[in-house]
């Protein structure tokens, strides 16, 4: 009779052993979920904070009335100096943060009217500069990262761009390094026509040459060099976004190219050959389309 009891005691005991061991990895791997989960936590919330910050810090230029940066202000004189004229209407990027702030997206649709938008308030503005007779030279025109355009206008008139209407900030449009190695290398604003294109001039034709930075000595042309060889029955292929077949640098030796990005649907502004290896225009690809 005793050994009954204790082995049905035994048999109790045994069958709650087995029920908590099949619990217990449970409740380790729900404890270090918990402790992982924090950790993804803190790396959105970090994101979104600064997501946040960018936001804040150009509504408060959109808001905080017409500024005149500081490396600007007290000019004077006909010399026209490169600035970047910044307008009320927000931009693309900045509309997209904020809809992504609020769990939403930012359709083709509304991007595409906020650049209308953008540019009817940048082209108004052009027109009032001239009727206001503010004397400028348009440069690259902003509807994506930033509402603005830059331009050069006369020191003399700069104070004058804050009376628009729209007008946010006017700031200079100077070059900016990564590094005091890139300062060093000597490339002054001058030096950059308004496409952004580095240039400088070649004093033994008196024309204006691309420069080539440290490429060559980087990629250890010179060495080839002086084993003669200089590109004698090479035949080099790029893979590249296109090319532009009608430069003068290639005339004569082009021989041809291939282009990967099929046209199919009716969507592109014009049809493009299977041997035409220029690059799609911004004119001819629409917003989804390679």
């Amino acid at each position: 009779m005793e050994n009954g009891k204790w082995m049905k005691f035994f048999s109790k005991f045994l069958a709650f052993v087995m029920v908590l061991s099949l619990l217990t990895p449970l409740s380790v791997s729900a404890d270090v979920t918990l402790k992982e989960q924090p950790l993804k936590q803190g790396a959105q919330e970090e994101s979104a904070l600064q997501m946040k910050a960018a936001i804040s810090e150009q509504l408060q230029v959109l808001e905080g009335g017409p500024v005149l940066h500081k490396d600007l202000q007290g000019l004077s004189g006909s010399e026209r100096v490169p600035v970047i004229i910044h307008l009320s209407e927000k931009p693309v990027a900045l509309e997209k943060g904020i809809k992504e702030l609020a769990g939403q997206q930012l359709s083709s649709a509304e991007a595409t009217q906020i650049k209308k938008t953008v540019n009817a308030q940048q082209a108004f503005l052009k027109k009032e500069m001239q009727i206001k007779k503010i004397s400028f030279e348009q440069g690259f025109s902003y509807n994506t990262v930033l509402n603005g355009f830059s331009a050069k206008v006369q020191a003399g008139d700069l104070e004058k761009l804050l009376a628009l209407d729209g007008v946010t900030l006017v700031e200079p449009d100077a070059l900016v390094y990564a590094s005091e190695e890139g300062k060093s290398l000597g490339f002054p604003n001058k030096g950059s026509d308004k496409f952004g294109d580095k240039v400088v001039k070649n004093p033994k034709d008196d024309l204006l040459q691309p420069t080539m930075e440290t490429s060559i000595s980087f990629l250890g042309i010179e060495e080839l060099w002086k084993e003669g060889i200089e590109g004698q029955g090479v035949k080099v292929a790029v893979l590249d976004t296109g090319i532009d077949a009608d430069h003068p640098d290639f005339e004569g030796i082009y021989k041809g190219g291939k282009n990967f990005v099929p046209h199919t649907g009716s969507d592109y502004a014009r049809e493009r050959a299977d041997n035409d290896a220029s690059e799609t225009s911004p004119l001819d690809r629409p917003s989804h389309r390679p």
